[in-house]
């Protein structure tokens, strides 16, 4: 999933559709941040849960929620 929105942001440039990657990549981090919770990987989760937190301020910033 993160290498499909990265990919769409480096094809389309300045017309990316910022909100989408952002929101495509916290779906991801979240998804991710689950299956390390049932392996009880610690390390994955926590990395997983620090790319949801700026996920959330990516979209809330691509949605000129704050500045």
């Amino acid at each position: 999933m993160r290498i499909f929105s990265f990919s769409l942001v480096s094809w389309m440039g300045p017309e990316s559709p910022f909100f989408f990657v952002w929101f495509l990549n916290t779906i991801d981090a979240i998804l991710l941040t689950w299956c390390s919770i049932l392996k009880r990987d610690k390390a994955y989760a926590l990395l997983n849960a620090f790319w949801i937190a700026v996920g959330i301020i990516g979209i809330l910033r691509a949605g000129d929620f704050i500045h």
